[in-house]
């Protein structure tokens, strides 16, 4: 639980600070899409690309963990099994 919030507050006043650096630039500016063409504020942009690399983040971190529990169980059946048989 500790190691979380470790992790947790780092994260949330990074994400402070890069809303409140947004929220100082009031500018506008042109983003290019590949079908698209917007002009959006930089506050706006930040939040969009810094919430979806952290969505991103997220989910590659599930799937780290999905696999590293997939191989422990298949670790501690064999040790399991290989105890039965001594």
């Amino acid at each position: 639980m500790l190691k979380k919030l470790l992790i947790l507050i780092p994260v949330l006043l990074i994400f402070l600070l890069a809303m409140a650096f947004g929220a100082q630039n009031p500018q506008t500016v042109i983003v290019n899409l590949l079908v698209l063409q917007t002009e959006m504020a930089v506050a706006s942009l930040l939040a969009i690309f810094f919430g979806s690399g952290f969505v991103v983040g997220i989910l590659l971190l599930f799937l780290s963990s999905l696999s590293w529990r997939y191989r422990y169980n298949r670790l501690l059946r064999r040790v399991n099994k290989l105890d039965k048989e001594s």
